[in-house]
């Protein structure tokens, strides 16, 4: 169940920080690749997700289960309200 001890004392601490090289190019005079720049996106490039099945299906038992109606009817207006939201 429980591993016994070989006696062995672990290693005291130190206070040194470790130093990590940096790696060489990989061709011989070649200066190493430079970070790739941040990818910056405006509103307007976003384009907006296809609503599925499942996400009226969820946002109309949500309905349900808060306001109560036909089945048929919270359908349609969670349909309506996800597809206004997403055409903003």
């Amino acid at each position: 169940m429980f591993k016994k001890s070989t006696g062995a004392k672990p290693a005291p601490a130190t206070n040194a920080t470790k130093t990590v090289p940096t790696p060489a190019p990989a061709v011989p005079g070649a200066s190493p690749k430079p970070a790739a720049a941040p990818v910056s996106t405006s509103v307007s490039e976003i384009k907006p997700r296809a609503i599925s099945h499942d996400d009226i299906a969820r946002a109309a038992y949500y309905r349900w289960k808060t306001h109560g109606g036909d089945a048929q009817q919270n359908w349609i207006a969670a349909e309506q309200e996800l597809r206004s939201t997403s055409a903003t």
